[in-house]
């Protein structure tokens, strides 16, 4: 993660955008087949939004990853691309 870490301009962009952008009134309209995937251990965006978005968001399915972060891809990179898989196959 180092070898890609932001500049403190990029961070502060990044913060400004998220600060700025909201989906809350649209996200209810979602059709398709939605999987919310999120790290329990998550700093950067708190894990107890995953089960908002998941109820929000009609048939979606949950998936919480125990000692996973913000890039729970790489922290549980086994159980992400299983839960992923499982999603697909579904």
């Amino acid at each position: 993660r180092v070898k890609t870490y932001p500049s403190a301009a990029g961070y502060l962009a990044q913060v400004a955008a998220v600060m700025a952008w909201s989906a809350c009134d649209r996200i209810g309209g979602i059709q398709a087949p939605a999987l919310v995937i999120h790290g329990e251990s998550d700093e950067m965006v708190p894990a107890a939004n995953a089960p908002v978005i998941h109820k929000a968001i009609p048939g979606s399915r949950l998936v919480l990853l125990k000692n996973a972060s913000h890039i729970f891809f790489t922290d549980q990179p086994e159980a992400s691309r299983a839960a992923l898989l499982d999603f697909l196959a579904g």
